[in-house]
């Protein structure tokens, strides 16, 4: 039944979810590769930094005579590879796009039994999307409900939402747009060879200032130094997860020069993401940010804090990437 008024909270993805997706490797996923990337997660530094989540794709078979999911061949045992999964400290989690969406109920009992963390649902239409929310509601499970696009994001009763429309109505604690992966399955093979880190930066510092869930693709077994050590960088993860659960927005656009302000609950991020094939340098005042010398305020990328004691600050950025300034009081 769908629901009667208001939407139910599942209190869940109080802050942006992490995690990685398997669906850079299509239909060649299987159970031995999830497992040995559950190890690489925890061997690389990505479970620690955050990225908590692993969702698989293409496990699907046919349903069984009484219409319940089952998985393929790759798949043998969805409980095991769960259990092993959780395991190695991570969340598990399944994408899926079913032929057709008459065995909601069906299917979400059958993914609590598997003990799934989380479900991204490809539906195309907002009745099936809040039907299956009911009904993962229902199983008792704690599952985060991450879907497919629409335009109606806030009627669908999903955590996560793919959306090209606007939705300021939906981003909140529990409820966040997703933006693609932040490391794609194509951009984590360059980043494995000669991938400037910049192009890393410039992402994750978009998805920390817009609230925006981090993911990433590709085999996290070949992820470069320079791509790990932007992806776990403590500071952009903590501007992500702030609290405060409010995105940032832009506060101007000038010549390929944006500058984009976002509130935290103990100060401010801010940066400036230059798009030209040029350097940008050029001389901003503190007090246009709201900073006196009573802050502080670091240079997250570059790890260094910068001197509020003058009234003025150089900026040099270099083309192509960002700066990003982390502002708070002084204790």
């Amino acid at each position: 039944m769908l629901f009667a008024g208001a939407l139910r909270d599942n209190g869940l993805a109080r802050t942006p979810p992490m995690g990685w997706s398997s669906r850079s490797f299509g239909d060649s996923i299987d159970d031995p590769t999830v497992r040995a990337i559950a190890d690489a997660m925890n061997a690389n530094g990505l479970r620690q930094a955050g990225f908590s989540y692993l969702d698989i794709g293409s496990w699907e078979g046919p349903r069984n005579g009484q219409g319940d999911p089952r998985p393929n061949e790759r798949f043998p045992d969805m409980r095991a590879l769960s259990a092993y999964v959780h395991s190695r400290g991570l969340f598990f989690g399944i994408s899926y796009a079913p032929a057709n969406y008459e065995h909601e109920d069906q299917d979400a009992r059958t993914f609590a039994s598997w003990s799934i963390d989380l479900l991204h649902y490809e539906a195309g239409a907002p009745g099936a999307y809040r039907r299956m929310a009911e009904d993962l509601y229902r199983t008792g499970r704690p599952i985060v409900y991450s879907i497919g696009k629409t335009d109606r994001c806030a009627v669908t009763g999903a955590n996560i939402c793919q959306s090209d429309a606007e939705q300021a109505d939906f981003v909140r604690p529990g409820h966040w747009l997703n933006l693609g992966p932040v490391l794609s399955g194509a951009a984590s093979q360059a980043a494995a060879g000669s991938q400037p880190a910049s192009d890393l930066h410039f992402r994750m510092t978009k998805y920390s200032l817009l609230a925006a869930p981090l993911l990433v693709e590709g085999d996290p077994r070949t992820y470069s130094k320079p791509a790990l050590a932007a992806l776990t960088n403590r500071e952009v993860i903590g501007i992500d997860q702030d609290p405060n659960g409010e995105p940032g927005f832009r506060m101007s656009d000038t010549n390929g020069l944006e500058i984009w302000s976002r509130q935290l609950v103990d100060g401010k991020a801010v940066a400036w993401f230059n798009h030209r094939n040029t350097r940008a340098r050029f001389t901003m005042t503190w007090a246009d940010f709201g900073v006196d010398a009573k802050m502080v305020v670091r240079d997250v990328w570059q790890n260094r804090v910068l001197d509020t004691h003058k009234p003025e600050f150089d900026v040099d950025i270099d083309k192509r990437d960002v700066l990003l300034l982390r502002v708070y009081t002084a204790q």
